[in-house]
C-alpha cells in the first residue's frame, strides 16, 4: 500500500510509458508522468516526438513552493518565463501547482507546513492578485488566442524564416496547418535590442517592401516574445507580419467561445513610444474606418505602422470583405488592466481595471464588476471601456453606492475570557469512553486524526525517589501531569537543522512519593513528515503521540529491572470548546501549565457590494502552539512555519459582531494578539454601468 501523499518517481512513469510503446500501444503524453517540473520546458532545443502527434502537457508545473508566502521578488519573471517556453516548445497545456494560494482551516498539517496553503501563488489566499499572476495572464491569453495554431505545431526552426540580429537571441518556430509562430528568446540578465527579419512568402506583399522584411525589438531579461506570420485570423483575412506582443484575439479561436460578431479584435502591446508594426492581406480591397494616418494600404494588403500609446489604449481598425478588424494597442503597464469578458454569446475587451470580474446586464445596461488594490489607493485610475460589436468603445461610469468602510487597520478585541483545556488531568477526571489498551498506543488510534492527544494511567511506588517513566516511541511536545500538577514537559520536534532526536521516543523524569498516583500526558505534534516516496503502513514510521510498552524504573539504578506501566486511555483532539457557563475573566498576568481555551469579541465593518474590501489576520505573537477560530470555523494551527504572522479569516465567515477563541496548547495567554489588515491583499470594490439609456448588444 502507498502512504497518503506518497509521489511516485517520474522515472517509473516513464519506464511504464516505454513498455506501453514498446508493445505497441501509443500512450497520450497527458498520462505519460512527463514534464513534471519547476520548468517544464527545461532547456531542451525541441521537446516534439517525431513518433506520435505532439501536443504534450505538463500536468504539474511547480509554479511556487510550499514555504513561500507572497509574491517573491523575480517570480513574475522568471516563473512567467518558464511558461512561455513551455509554449514556445509544444507544451500545449498545463497545471499550475499552486495556481491559487489556500489553508488547510483545520487541525492537521505536516512538519513543513502549519495552515498556510499560500506558496506564494499567482493568486494568493486572500484571492490578490500578485505579479506573477499577470505574467501567467499575458502567456495563457496569446496561447489560447493561438491554440488552432499551437495545438497541431511541430518545430519548425530549421526552415525558420524569422532571424535575428543580435546573436543573444535564440529564435525558434511553430509551425501547423492553421498557421505559424516564431519565438524569440533572450536568456540573458540584461535588455537585448535586436532586429528581426522575416523571409516568408508574403514579406514583399506590402507598400515600401522588397523581399524582406524587418523590424527592431527591445527584449526584456529572460523575456520570450511570439512573433505571428502567415497566419489567418478572420475570413479572407491573414496576419503576414507581426513583430509585436499580441496579448490576446477575439473571434480567432473555434473552442474560445469568443464572438464580437463580425469583429476581430486584437490587443498588443509594448513599451511607450516602440513601433506597432502589422502586415495584413485581405481578400478584397481594405477600407480605413479609425487611425487613417496609421495604416497604409495597397491592392490587398494593409499595414498599421503607428507607435504604442504612454497613456490610455489607442483604437486602429479597418474592414474587408464585410469583416472589421480592430487593433487595440495598448502599453507594457495598461496590458494588465486589459480583460477579455463575456455577457451572453458576446465577448468585450475591457480596459481599465486592475482586475475585471462578472459582466452582467441589469435593466438592459451592461454592469462591470472590478478590483483595485488597496495599497495602490491613490494612485489615478484609469477610464474604463469596453470594446464589444461597435466600432467605437462605451465608456462605463463608476456607481457609488454607500460610503467606503472606515479605514481601521486593526480591529478592537475586547475583554478576554478562559477556561480550562486541561480537565483530564485532575485526579478524578472520569475517562470512561476513552480508547483502553494495555500500552498506550499511537495519536489517531482511536480515530481522531487530530494533532493533540490525552493519555491517562495510574502508577504506585513503595519508595519516595527520582523515577523515569519511559515510553519507546512518540513525540513531539509532551506534557506530564502527575496527581493534576504539571511535573515536566519535553520535546523531541525537528531540531534547527531538521534532525529528530535519536531514538524519537520519550523519557520523563518524576519525583514520586510512595503510594498510588494518577498520571496524564499531553502530547501535540508539530507535523507529521509527509514519508515523500514511503512505502508501507503509516504506523510502523515517524510515530506520534505515545507508543509501545511503557515502563517505570529509579532513576538512580540503572541494573534494576524497569516495571511495566500498563491500563492506558487516551482520547485524541482538543475537545468541545466549552460551554457559556465554563468561562471565566481573564486576569491580568494569569498563567497555565496546560492547553488553555481564550476568547473575546470583536466588530468588523460590513462588506458591501462595492467600496473598501479588507482583509483581516488573526496575528499570534506572545501565544505558543494552537488553534484558532473565528465564530465557530477553524482558521488553523499556528505558529506558521512561512514568514506571515497571522491566520487568515475568510471574508465570508465574518458578521458585525464576532466571537474569537484561541486554544493555545502550551497555555500562553493572548495578551499580544490583534486582528490586523493585510493592507497588499485588500482592494476596492467599483461597479461601472453604462452611462444613459445604452443598451446591451
Amino acid at each position: 500500500p502507498l502512504a497518503w501523499g506518497t509521489s511516485i518517481p517520474n522515472s517509473y512513469f516513464a519506464h511504464l510509458r516505454d513498455k506501453a510503446v514498446s508493445l505497441g500501444i501509443q500512450v497520450p503524453f497527458f498520462f505519460s508522468g512527463l514534464h513534471h517540473d519547476r520548468d517544464p520546458a527545461g532547456n531542451k532545443v525541441s521537446l516534439d516526438d517525431p513518433g506520435r502527434p505532439n501536443p504534450w502537457f505538463s500536468t504539474e508545473f511547480y509554479a511556487m513552493w510550499y514555504d513561500h508566502y507572497g509574491p517573491q521578488p523575480t517570480d513574475a519573471e522568471v516563473v512567467g518565463r518558464r511558461a512561455w517556453k513551455m509554449i514556445a516548445h509544444g507544451g500545449n497545456g498545463y497545471n499550475v501547482y499552486m495556481g491559487y494560494g489556500g489553508t488547510n482551516f483545520g487541525y492537521t498539517n505536516n512538519d513543513e507546513d502549519a495552515a498556510s496553503y499560500d506558496y506564494g501563488a499567482a493568486v494568493g489566499q486572500a484571492g490578490d492578485l500578485r505579479p506573477l499572476y499577470y505574467s501567467f495572464k499575458r502567456a495563457a491569453w496569446f496561447a489560447r488566442s493561438f491554440e488552432d495554431v499551437l495545438e497541431n505545431s511541430t518545430d519548425a526552426t530549421a526552415a525558420e524564416p524569422v532571424s535575428a540580429g543580435n546573436s543573444q537571441i535564440h529564435v525558434t518556430a511553430r509551425s501547423g496547418p492553421a498557421g505559424n509562430i516564431a519565438f524569440l528568446d533572450n536568456p540573458a540578465n540584461s535588455p537585448q535590442q535586436t532586429t528581426i527579419a522575416y523571409a516568408g512568402v508574403n514579406a514583399g506583399a506590402h507598400p515600401g517592401e522588397g523581399s524582406l522584411q524587418k523590424a527592431e525589438v527591445t527584449l526584456q531579461p529572460g523575456e520570450i516574445m511570439p512573433v505571428v506570420y502567415d497566419t489567418p485570423i478572420a475570413p479572407g483575412l491573414r496576419l503576414d507580419w507581426a513583430p509585436v506582443r499580441i496579448f490576446g484575439v477575439a473571434n480567432q479561436s473555434k473552442n474560445q467561445g469568443t464572438n464580437q460578431g463580425a469583429i476581430t479584435t486584437l490587443v498588443i502591446y509594448g513599451p511607450p513610444g516602440a513601433p506597432a508594426v502589422l502586415d495584413f492581406t485581405t481578400g478584397t480591397r481594405p477600407q480605413i474606418l479609425r487611425g487613417g494616418d496609421a495604416f497604409e494600404a495597397t491592392g490587398h494588403g494593409i499595414r498599421l505602422d503607428a507607435k504604442f500609446p504612454d497613456g490610455p489604449p489607442q483604437q486602429y481598425l479597418f474592414a474587408a470583405g464585410g469583416h472589421r478588424v480592430r487593433i487595440l494597442a495598448t502599453n507594457s503597464r495598461q496590458v494588465d488592466q486589459t480583460w477579455f469578458v463575456d455577457s451572453g454569446a458576446t465577448t468585450y475587451v475591457a480596459t481599465g481595471p486592475d482586475y475585471a470580474g462578472e459582466l452582467y446586464g441589469v435593466g438592459g445596461h451592461l454592469r462591470l464588476d472590478t478590483e483595485h488594490p488597496e495599497d495602490q489607493r491613490g494612485a489615478a485610475s484609469a477610464p474604463v471601456d469596453l470594446y464589444g460589436t461597435q466600432d467605437a468603445p462605451a465608456e462605463l461610469k463608476e456607481i457609488t453606492a454607500g460610503k467606503l468602510a472606515p479605514e481601521e487597520t486593526s480591529l478592537q478585541l475586547g475583554v478576554w475570557r478562559t477556561a480550562s483545556a486541561s480537565a483530564p488531568r485532575a485526579p478524578n477526571f472520569d475517562d470512561r469512553g476513552w480508547k483502553e489498551s494495555s500500552d498506550p498506543q499511537q495519536m489517531g488510534a482511536d480515530g481522531d486524526l487530530t494533532e493533540d492527544v490525552w493519555y491517562r494511567t495510574a502508577i504506585a511506588v513503595s519508595h519516595s525517589g527520582s523515577y523515569l517513566l519511559q515510553v519507546p516511541r512518540g513525540g513531539d511536545r509532551a506534557t506530564i501531569f502527575v496527581d493534576g500538577e504539571q511535573a515536566g514537559n519535553l520535546s523531541t520536534a525537528k531540531s534547527g537543522n531538521g534532525q529528530r532526536p535519536a531514538g524519537n521516543g520519550l523519557t520523563f523524569p518524576l519525583t514520586l512519593t510512595p503510594g498510588r498516583h494518577s498520571v496524564a500526558i499531553f502530547v501535540a505534534t508539530d507535523g507529521r513528515n509527509k514519508l515523500y516516496n514511503y512505502l508501507g503502513p503509516l504506523t510502523d514510521k515517524d510515530v506520534k503521540g505515545l507508543d509501545g510498552a511503557a515502563t517505570l524504573r529509579l532513576a538512580s539504578d540503572s541494573e534494576a529491572a524497569a516495571a511495566p506501566v500498563n491500563g492506558w486511555h487516551m482520547r485524541g483532539g482538543p475537545g468541545e470548546i466549552p460551554a457559556s457557563t465554563a468561562w471565566r475573566q481573564l486576569k491580568a498576568r494569569e498563567t497555565f501549565t496546560g492547553p488553555q481555551y481564550f476568547a473575546t469579541t470583536f466588530f468588523a465593518p460590513v462588506y458591501g457590494a462595492t467600496g473598501r474590501h479588507p482583509i483581516w489576520r488573526v496575528t499570534f505573537a506572545g501565544l505558543g502552539h494552537g488553534s484558532i477560530w473565528v465564530n465557530g470555523h477553524n482558521l488553523g494551527r499556528y505558529p506558521e512555519k512561512i514568514p506571515i504572522d497571522g491566520l487568515y479569516i475568510p471574508e465570508c465567515w465574518l458578521k458585525a459582531s464576532n466571537t474569537l477563541v484561541v486554544y493555545d496548547e502550551d497555555g500562553k495567554t493572548p495578551g499580544q494578539a490583534r486582528i490586523q489588515v493585510e493592507a497588499a491583499a485588500s482592494r476596492d470594490l467599483t461597479e461601472y454601468d453604462l452611462p444613459g439609456k445604452a443598451k446591451i448588444r
